[in-house]
């Protein structure tokens, strides 16, 4: 059908591959492993302080 509609303006019609996009189902992925992630709170000034 695209040949057939700009046939006459282009020599060599290109060939379309189409891909399904995946890439709100890869982010929820991400976002579920992050969300496991058992991460312990960063310490403040306060605290780093003290230690040395």
């Amino acid at each position: 059908m695209l040949g057939e509609k700009i046939g006459k303006q282009l020599r060599i019609v290109p060939q379309l591959v189409f891909h399904i996009d995946d890439t709100v189902e890869y982010a929820a992925n991400i976002d579920k492993i992050l969300s496991g992630l058992d991460i312990p709170p960063a310490k403040s000034e306060e605290e780093e302080n003290e230690e040395e």
